[in-house]
């Protein structure tokens, strides 16, 4: 059981939002009973709002939050990146939403070839992007009204190369789902 846990927490450490203890099986190939035991056991262990760690259980999703003064030191730093320039990371994350539109966190995560997370809650944080949905277990991303005021455009087919880099980014996207 404790590698079962282990590997929850690890999962619910890395995951940006909530997860079903259904996704959890999947991702395991274990048993529902499995998931929630482990699931319980950590939910006891991250209850305790002293801690800088919390786990959030709401509807059958799952998901470990900061809390106490970890959280408000991290909501302190957050508002001066809201304040300053976005930067090179940011600026990539935003551009593969803008020339695709819609994007997955999985899709950008492959376009950028790195772990997006922290970058889509800085974009999200400024209101540059927002959550439309999901796909699957994976969030789905829009440029906001914000995001074209920001870009000075009136629309994502304004943006420099639009259908040249889209084309490039939808190709690699279908070939990663291909492999």
């Amino acid at each position: 059981m404790n590698n079962i846990k282990n590997t929850i927490l690890g999962i619910l450490f890395y995951e940006s939002d909530a997860i079903t203890a259904t996704d959890i099986c999947e991702l395991l190939n274990i048993t529902k009973d499995e998931a929630l035991n482990a699931l319980n056991e950590l939910k006891e262990e991250y209850s305790d709002n002293t801690k800088s760690l919390i786990m959030l259980n709401q509807n059958d999703s799952y998901q470990l939050v900061l809390s106490g003064p970890a959280r408000d030191v991290v909501i302190a730093r957050d508002s001066k990146d809201r304040e300053g320039e976005l930067s090179r990371p940011a600026l990539e994350t935003l551009s593969c939403i803008l020339y695709l539109g819609t994007a997955s966190k999985s899709q950008i995560d492959y376009i950028r070839g790195v772990q997006s997370s922290y970058m889509l809650r800085t974009l999200a944080a400024r209101g540059l992007i927002a959550r439309a949905g999901r796909s699957g277990r994976d969030t789905v991303y829009v440029p906001t009204v914000e995001t074209l005021r920001f870009m000075g455009i009136s629309r994502p087919e304004e943006m420099p190369d639009f259908e040249k880099i889209n084309n490039k980014f939808k190709t690699a996207i279908l070939t990663n789902n291909n492999e």
